[in-house]
């Protein structure tokens, strides 16, 4: 929740010091930054919805006749950010104070009714574009709406006091963007009132990727820290709201969404050229209280290095700054299983492998699953085979070819590797000189591989000769 007041704080840190916008997003300056109206009516409702805070200033104004059409933007506003409440509490129908104060025209209730549905879409783990198609006339009306007139002269004639026209250019931003960061980044090249695109944007945006950390693209970081962590307990009491209250409504990942997401993550926002791999995970299945756990796992740390989060729809991997792949949870008659696996270009198949079992063993607690063990096992003992979907060209009508296509089968065809360690072991016994040399030059379960790969040849091709099988 506390996404929105990062959000305020950052328009403000644009408009002032823009240097420190686009480094770390908001400044530090603690004697200079300020909150807007909206951020103020932010805290206040929160003093009432989350967190009761005696004392606390929540009076609440509505808009006259008399005000300006920016002036009565800000009241609506004003209204809105108690609404928000109702978007991070499923239950919450109306804000506590607000029972009596209802909408004063039918654009603002359907900004209401816009920003609390997008919210609890994300939060729930949808897509952008199935939140966008899910919220009833959202999409009819953002297509009709006026709302990028900004490129034009921007008059009260042209909605440029929309608050319509606020949350449309906050999906926009938020749309466009990749992480908590960039959708802020975006939130700032539209005119009007900035305060309150930033926050309906930093809100859309911390429900689907948290707000834990300010992510850095490398080329822009200092001293190569591609992290800043904002010290968020500190910015309430800065405006003087209690720190209990910036302390809850941070709270915990779980507390607010139902899954991990990529800004409370020690990932990178790289661009990356994805690529489709070999998926040895295809024949898991996964009752719905395991996928819940795979998609709630548990931060990294000492004892678990490798990590999943949720972004659009896709589960990435990744362990201290480092994103290894991705794939998707399918589901199919009543179960989930892991679907088109992905390579980042960062590390290779094998280590992308090591690092999902891991991290399904340690960050979701999944230990009941011994065939993860079995497919690292697998992986660890191709030297050929690493994920390709074609055998690399210069391998072709080779004998490394040979070895390529032999692992690929063992792997992928989930090769019995007791039963061919077995055969491993009786026929070292029967080997000697050169043979045996070879033979004990490797693992048991490595030689039954080697082993596999010769009668898979040898019934193909039975007056060959296979020799070649030394040169592995």
């Amino acid at each position: 929740m506390i996404g929105a007041i990062i959000g305020d704080l950052a328009a403000w840190t644009y408009e002032n010091d823009k240097d420190t916008f686009w480094k770390q997003l908001i400044s530090e300056d603690c004697e200079k930054i300020e909150l807007s109206v909206y951020g103020h009516a932010y805290f206040r409702a929160a003093s009432r919805n989350v967190l009761d805070v005696p004392g606390q200033d929540v009076s609440i104004i509505r808009a006259s006749e008399e005000l300006s059409l920016s002036e009565k933007l800000k009241v609506n506003g004003q209204w809105l950010m108690w609404q928000l409440m109702c978007a991070w509490h499923d239950n919450l129908e109306t804000p506590r104070d607000l029972e009596d104060v209802s909408s004063t025209d039918k654009e603002e209730g359907y900004a209401r009714m816009f920003v609390i549905c997008l919210i609890r879409c994300l939060r729930k783990g949808m897509t952008k574009s199935e939140a966008y198609h899910s919220v009833d006339a959202f999409e009819n009306l953002s297509k009709s709406w006026e709302w990028k007139s900004y490129q034009q002269e921007a008059t009260e004639c042209n909605n440029r006091y929309s608050i319509l026209s606020c949350v449309f250019r906050a999906w926009d931003s938020f749309y466009r963007g990749f992480d908590f960061t960039s959708s802020v980044h975006n939130a700032m090249k539209w005119e009007g009132d900035r305060h309150l695109i930033a926050i309906l944007t930093a809100s859309f945006a911390s429900a689907m990727y948290g707000c834990k950390y300010n992510l850095i693209k490398k080329k822009y970081a200092k001293d190569g820290e591609i992290t800043y962590t904002f010290d968020l307990l500190q910015i309430g009491e800065n405006f003087g709201y209690h720190h209990a209250l910036c302390n809850e409504l941070i709270g915990d990942y779980s507390k607010y969404r139902m899954f991990y997401p990529k800004n409370m993550a020690l990932t990178n926002v790289e661009r990356h050229h994805w690529k489709d791999t070999a998926n040895l995970y295809e024949y898991i299945f996964f009752s719905e209280s395991q996928k819940q756990s795979i998609l709630m796992c548990s931060p990294t740390g000492w004892d678990n290095r490798y990590g999943l989060y949720l972004d659009d729809g896709w589960m990435y991997v990744y362990r201290s700054g480092c994103l290894i792949g991705r794939f998707q949870l399918k589901e199919r008659s009543e179960k989930w299983h892991i679907s088109n696996t992905q390579l980042s270009g960062e590390r290779s198949w094998a280590e992308f492998c090591n690092a999902l079992s891991c991290a399904l063993n340690e960050s979701c607690h999944l230990t009941n699953l011994p065939i993860l063990a079995e497919i690292q096992t697998r992986v660890s003992m191709c030297k050929y085979y690493q994920g390709e979907k074609d055998c690399p060209s210069e391998w072709k009508d080779t004998t490394k070819g040979k070895f390529w296509y032999g692992e690929m089968r063992f792997c992928t065809g989930r090769i019995n590797i007791k039963m061919w360690s077995e055969l491993a072991a009786e026929t070292i016994e029967s080997l000697t000189g050169e043979a045996l040399q070879f033979a004990q030059s490797m693992p048991v379960e490595k030689l039954g591989m080697v082993l596999y790969i010769e009668a898979l040849f040898q019934k193909w091709c039975p007056y060959d000769d296979t020799k070649w099988i030394f040169e592995y």
